[in-house]
């Protein structure tokens, strides 16, 4: 039998909501509208009432290993900057 991807992703989302013990969700998103749609079907409510937190992210597959090492060092550096005008800004939250 073959199931289409909607479904399959539409069940790991629904699954993941019956066996989470978190009190806050965040997931991160690949630009996919099928997975967006899922996600805010699956994780409405969660969304609505706050405890969960979707983002769209973007990941640069094709960086060296070096350009990765340098752009979370200038990440790190930048967030580092950021806290020292933000004294309340932190890490963990």
């Amino acid at each position: 039998m073959q199931i289409h991807s909607e479904y399959t992703m539409y069940g790991h989302f629904f699954l993941y909501i019956n066996c989470s013990v978190v009190l806050k969700n965040q997931i991160l998103l690949d630009q996919d509208s099928g997975m967006r749609a899922t996600c805010l079907t699956a994780f409405h409510n969660e969304i609505k009432n706050r405890s969960c937190d979707a983002f769209y992210v973007r990941i640069t597959k094709d960086l060296t290993v070096d350009e990765k090492r340098r752009t979370l060092n200038d990440s790190r550096n930048y967030f580092s900057d950021q806290q020292k005008e933000h004294p309340d800004l932190s890490k963990i939250k």
